[in-house]
């Protein structure tokens, strides 16, 4: 046996994320942030103007000045959506969040942001994508699955964490992305197929996995995560307990077990429940946020004691499964993974699966 309880302890607290964008004078960008903008907060200068578009339809703001009547004012840009901005000066846009968002690619015309940088024939091999456009320093940039080719067009190949794009769909690619750490990555039939990180990551930052939800009211469902390192053969288990969901807001689990098993056959176990709540596990260690559920996996690995932080970043593909009895994992309607035990539980319904590469 491990010596000790397998013990993890979770602390979570609500962290501001800052991202900046060096914006130049007196010229469109096309840009966006992962997370909410309120455009009275933001650090414009009089007169900048911004417009962007969703559903059908564009929206604008000017700094100072009244446009009632003159177009759809805005206030808020959602996270996930891009934006056009002309400035009057030189300037750092910089914003202050705690939950990015993720896009919802529409059919038809789509202004989009990512917050991460990615490769875009990765991300958007997609039969329901008809062309991806991007906008910088002046220069139009395209990609099209059918690789076409326009005199005087550059090929698109990456968006950057503040760039944003111009997506053109057949379809609604609802349900097509997950959250792993702070990045994003493309599902594919309801499995995240690879997702890379380096062992030089902060744990939580290569362990937090979201994804996206149906928030209808559900009572008492559970939730299991099943981790095996591939190098070894190593397991680790999780179950979440008397979970219940009403008018969007999730409650504290009734119990989390964690259940560890190394290569040579020693493990342990522990749980935690009312009356043994360590740093409030019970409370931070599921999110809802919108339609967003995250699991703070990494928060977990990094407080437990047993073992050192780095056997959860040791070089290995590891193999995982999230699923659920009653809850509605959006990602993965056209997969089943049936009959995975997790800590003794049996799971019968949707979820996810992939592997998370740590080089």
């Amino acid at each position: 046996m491990l010596s000790g309880r397998f013990l993890f302890l979770l602390l979570f607290p609500i962290i501001l994320f800052s991202q900046s964008i060096s914006v130049e004078k007196q010229k469109w960008q096309l840009i966006g942030f992962p997370y909410d903008v309120s455009l009275s907060l933001l650090n414009l200068n009089s007169a900048d103007m911004i417009w962007t578009y969703k559903n059908g339809n564009w929206y604008c703001y000017k700094k100072d000045y009244d446009l009632s009547g003159k177009c759809n004012e805005i206030d808020l840009i959602n996270g996930g959506t891009g934006f056009w901005l002309y400035t009057m000066f030189d300037n750092t846009l910089t914003i202050n969040d705690s939950t990015p968002k993720q896009p919802d690619i529409k059919a038809g015309w789509n202004l989009v942001t990512f917050g991460g940088e990615v490769s875009v024939a990765d991300f958007f091999n997609n039969e329901n994508i008809i062309a991806v456009w991007g906008y910088k320093n002046g220069k139009w940039f395209l990609y099209t699955p059918d690789n076409l080719v326009i005199d005087g067009i550059e090929t698109l190949t990456t968006i950057g964490s503040t760039d944003a794009v111009w997506v053109y769909a057949k379809n609604d690619l609802v349900n097509e992305y997950i959250y792993v750490g702070d990045n994003i990555s493309k599902l594919n039939q309801g499995n995240f197929t690879k997702v890379v990180k380096n062992s030089s990551d902060d744990i939580e930052d290569i362990w937090n996995i979201s994804f996206k939800i149906d928030t209808s009211n559900v009572s008492d469902f559970n939730i299991g995560i099943k981790f095996v390192k591939e190098s070894t053969g190593a397991i680790g288990e999780l179950v979440f307990t008397g979970l219940s969901i009403s008018n969007g807001v999730i409650n504290t689990p009734t119990y989390i077990i964690v259940y560890g098993e190394k290569s040579n056959g020693d493990n342990g176990e522990t749980y935690f429940y009312s009356k043994y709540n360590p740093n409030n596990i019970l409370s931070n260690a599921v999110v809802l946020n919108g339609d967003i559920l995250t699991l703070k996996l990494g928060t977990i690995m990094k407080e437990q004691s047993i073992v050192d932080e780095s056997t959860f970043k040791a070089l290995s593909n590891y193999n995982i499964k999230i699923v659920s009895d009653k809850l509605v994992i959006n990602e993965s309607k056209t997969i089943s993974l049936s009959s995975l035990t997790t800590y003794g539980y049996d799971f019968y319904s949707n979820g996810l699966e992939g592997y998370i590469e740590i080089k």
